[in-house]
């Protein structure tokens, strides 16, 4: 089944200071390489045979020249790159346009600032050959994050029963939505008529939710864990993720650097002044060396 990918890197870093006027955020480096250029690494090698990459205008040149660079674009690779002007009012907008404007039957989704520890696009091609439609999620890494909104909840059978985009303080059900979909053309339709009322700035889910609400079908699908790369506090954890990667090592040293990750994560998740497990005193001895 022909199946072709959107992937969104329209997103300004309004947290990483002057960075965010000449780059998407998912174009700034994350140790080695930019969550941009690792998703769409990733898709590749899952099987995606046509990638459709949307900045903004102002973003064309440097996005391409990065692909480029990284040789992820060019008529080989069947990635492409587009200027969408839709990105300045928000991620919806940008998505309608490029339905508008592409005769995919079949349309797989993809968000360039999530880092997924493992490649999670196999997953997503897998479902993208089936006719249903699915949300890409994982399972939390720690309960907290249940809390924090972007929040799936589902029958025994992976269909969706409800979207929690908001966070919710308490939440102790669902899993995470990973910002992978995949389906077919006729929610466009739909989409227009969410955007009609207004609601076009409103986050991703909050359509998907409404979709679901009127009565259609949606069941998730399982992917790796993931981090969304919005601060430099994500940008620096992400890193670190991609250093141990790279290390490739079941050594005590690989070991200790995922526990160090593993803690530093928790930290970041629960405030500074929670101590999670007894990997703190670690990570509190190598700041304390910094």
């Amino acid at each position: 089944m022909s199946v072709t990918l959107f992937m969104l890197a329209g997103g300004r870093g309004t947290r990483f200071g002057l960075l965010n006027t000449i780059l998407p955020k998912s174009a700034m480096p994350v140790y080695d390489e930019s969550t941009l250029a690792r998703n769409v690494r990733q898709a590749r090698a899952a099987g995606f045979k046509e990638i459709i990459v949307s900045t903004r205008a102002s973003f064309l040149k440097p996005v391409s020249e990065l692909l480029a660079a990284a040789n992820l674009s060019g008529p080989e690779a069947a990635v492409k790159v587009v200027a969408n002007r839709y990105h300045r009012y928000g991620a919806l907008p940008a998505l309608l346009h490029l339905l508008n404007n592409q005769g995919a039957p079949r349309v797989a989704l993809s968000l360039s600032d999530i880092f997924f520890i493992e490649n999670a696009y196999p997953s997503l091609y897998e479902h993208s050959q089936l006719d249903e439609n699915y949300l890409a999620v994982a399972d939390p890494f720690d309960s907290v994050e249940l809390s924090k909104g972007g929040i799936v909840v589902c029958d025994a059978e992976q269909r969706i029963r409800s979207i929690l985009e908001t966070p919710i303080e308490g939440n102790a059900e669902g899993v995470r939505w990973s910002g992978l979909a995949v389906f077919n053309r006729h929610l466009e339709s739909h989409l227009k008529e969410f955007i009609a009322a207004g609601k076009g700035a409103a986050p991703i889910g909050n359509f998907f939710e409404h979709y679901r609400a009127k009565g259609n079908e949606l069941r998730t699908c399982r992917v790796s864990d993931f981090i969304n790369v919005n601060t430099p506090d994500d940008m620096f954890l992400a890193s670190m993720y991609r250093a141990i990667e790279l290390q490739d090592s079941n050594d005590d040293l690989g070991r200790g650097l995922s526990q160090v990750a593993s803690s530093v994560r928790k930290r970041l998740l629960r405030g500074k002044n929670e101590r999670p497990d007894a990997c703190a005193d670690r990570v509190e001895c190598l700041n304390s060396n910094a």
